[in-house]
This record gives structure tokens, sequence and C-alpha cells, in this order.
């Protein structure tokens, strides 16, 4: 009688709690809307090639130059608009953006620590021009080569851009959208024809957030005067002490600018941080065959993951297990129901 009353009681304990299970099941859906804004430039603007360019079928500055050399370079800027214009002509180095991407676009950035020269310090000359309309005006600068002779390449680029040259503003949903339009004219500089190994390094890793995301970031250095093109990175993050990957980004098609490095970033997958030692495994390989493998111990403290956690947007809300949950009350219910049976047993 007594195994009976138990099992009946269980059947109908388990019913209540499927359909409370069932209750509980929740769905998510997010949508993501493009924007995209496209606007008449209304200027050209053209590289005129001195007689030191290395190769006459480019249309970027590609110079041979030795050390100390002076040099004097123009660039043609056409304004095809009928009203004057004035334009900012500025050379900066290259830089290795946050998406692994080459930019020439970013002013007064400083060199890395391992470049022979910062090539934006050795260009002076016209950096903003008034041009009339209809009618071309050239933008001329003066390049100087350092004493210390070097391998490799220096790389860099003159953006030009129209003051005023914003796109048409768009604004939809309290959110107003700005395009910035500008040529770039690349600036490669060599002085011999000496071939450079690309190396890669990896220097620290920092838990943190990403567009309010939360990632880790590992800082890539790129240590050479070469570039390195069609990179493939693969980064793995473990448990300390474990195998199971909990967290992974792959990403291919990468470059990075001589001298230059960035953060690459690994997604936590919208999940918060959690305080702990972690081991990341990263790999990355270019196109020319080179090849380099990082495993490095990190750890994220409690302070920076509840910062990072509380800051972040669209965090996963924590799984509740509710077959543990139910399992735990069945056998709390279980437990006592027995005691009970057995006390009503002593006291007949």
């Amino acid at each position: 009688m007594r195994g009976a009353s138990i099992m009946k009681f269980m059947k109908n304990f388990l019913k209540i709690s499927g359909a409370l299970l069932l209750a509980a099941m929740t769905f998510q859906m997010s949508t993501t809307i493009s924007h995209a804004a496209e606007k008449s430039m209304n200027y050209q603007v053209k590289a005129n090639l001195p007689t030191s360019q290395h190769d006459p079928k480019a249309t970027y500055f590609d110079l041979r130059l030795k050390p100390e050399q002076e040099e004097t370079i123009s660039i043609m800027v056409q304004n095809t608009d009928d009203q004057a214009h004035v334009f900012d002509v500025t050379p900066n180095t290259a830089i290795t953006n946050e998406n692994g991407v080459v930019d020439y676009s970013q002013a007064n950035k400083k060199a890395d620590k391992t470049a022979p020269v910062n090539i934006s310090s050795i260009v002076s000359g016209d950096h903003k021009i008034t041009v009339p309309a209809n009618s071309t005006h050239n933008a001329t600068f003066k390049i100087k080569m350092p004493a210390k002779a070097f391998d490799g390449v220096l790389l860099g680029g003159f953006n030009i851009a129209r003051e005023g040259n914003d796109s048409a503003k768009s604004q939809k949903d309290s959110v107003t959208i700005r395009n910035k339009f500008a040529y770039v004219i690349g600036l490669r500089i060599t002085e011999n024809d000496t071939l450079v190994t690309p190396h890669l390094k990896m220097n620290e890793i920092k838990a943190g957030l990403i567009n309010y995301r939360t990632s880790v970031t590992t800082n890539l250095q790129n240590t050479k005067a070469v570039m390195i093109s069609d990179m493939k990175v693969d980064a793995k993050i473990m448990k300390r002490g474990s195998t199971k990957v909990l967290h992974r980004t792959t990403k291919d098609n990468l470059a990075m600018a001589p001298n230059s490095n960035f953060n690459y970033a690994i997604s936590w997958d919208n999940e918060a941080l959690k305080a702990g030692k972690y081991t990341l495994d990263l790999t990355a390989a270019e196109k020319s065959g080179q090849k380099w493998h990082f495993t490095r111990n990190f750890e994220i403290t409690s302070k920076k993951a509840s910062q990072s956690n509380k800051d972040a947007v669209d965090l996963k809300k924590q799984t509740i297990n509710w077959w543990y949950i139910i399992g735990g009350i069945v056998l709390v219910i279980l437990v006592g129901y027995i005691v009970y049976l057995k006390r009503k047993e002593k006291k007949n």
C-alpha cells in the first residue's frame, strides 16, 4: 500500500511539474537593420608622380629614396563644383584598425615603437588648400628621409577631404547617420629591395567591452617593416587546465600595416563575463606561408567582470535548468512523504 501511494503521488507531481516546465520556456527574436548612404563628391585627385617613382605603373606614390634624401611631390586636386572649396590634405602613417584592415585615414597617430620612423613626421607641406570653382590646384609636400638606413617599407597615405563634405544626414528611429567621404592616395617608400620576413607578436590580453558587448581582446603586433596580407586568425578560450572551448572567434582576409598593432577581439557570445583563470590559444597564418601559434594564460577579475557586465548590452540571461530544480523538489517532497508514512506507521 505504501509503495502504491508513493507511485501515485509521483505520477501526479510529475504531470504538474511538466506543465510548469512547458510554461517556463521562452523564445527571443532579434532583427538587424542596415543603413547606407551615397553622395557625389564633386572633386577628383591625382598623384603627380616624381622621378623617384619606383613603379611607374602605380597610381600612388611608390618612391625609392636614400637616407637623408629630400624629395618634393604634389597631388592635383580638381574641383568640379560651381563654387570654391577648401580641401584638407593630410599625410598619415598607415595603421591597422580594430577590424584588421590597413587604415590610411587616422591623423596624428603615434608610430608603433618598432617602426624605423613615423612616415607622417618626415612629410611637410600644404595640409590645407583652396581650389576655385571648376579648376585645379596642386598640394605640394616635401619628404626628408631619416639619416639611418632601413630595410623594408614605410607605408602611409594622403587623406584628401573637402571641408563640409558630409553625406546627407539620414535619420530614422532617432538615430542620425553621417558619412565623411574622402580620397586616399597611398605613399610607399623603400630604400632597397631587401626582403623582410613578417613577424607577429602577441601582447597583453584584456577582458571588457567591444561596442558594449562582452569580449576578450589580445593585442597583435607586426614588428617588421613589411605588410602582412590575407591573414587568418583562430582564437580559442578555455578554462585554465581544461581543453573544452568556451568561446572562439575566427576571422580571415585580415591585413596588417608594417610596424603596427591592433586588438583582436574574441566574442564572449553575449554572455556575462565570469571571474576566473583562463587560457587563450591563438593561431595566425598569412598567405606567404608564415604561421604563428601562441598560448597564454590570463585572468578575469571579479571587479572587471562586474563592471563590464553592468555596462554590457544584450546579455543572455542565465539559463535555468528546470530539471535540476524539479528533481530537487521531487526529492525533498519524496523524502518528506516517506518520513511522514514511517511516523504514521509507528503511531499505529
